[in-house]
């Protein structure tokens, strides 16, 4: 993917939790470990936000 034709935003919301699970796996520091965990929950977060305003929920 390349990210200079694409804005960071869509990046990192193309990311699912096989791609967080696999970034964590490889992380040898726990604080590493963590910001990809609180980096999902926010991708989540927002996935669910853009859903609820288009009236899925």
């Amino acid at each position: 993917m390349d990210l200079k034709k694409e804005n960071l935003k869509e990046f990192i919301l193309k990311l699912n939790q096989k791609d967080i699970n696999e970034l964590m796996a490889n992380s040898e520091k726990e604080e590493d470990i963590i910001f990809y965990n609180k980096l999902f929950n926010l991708i989540l977060e927002t996935k669910q936000d853009e859903l609820i305003k288009k009236g899925v929920f």
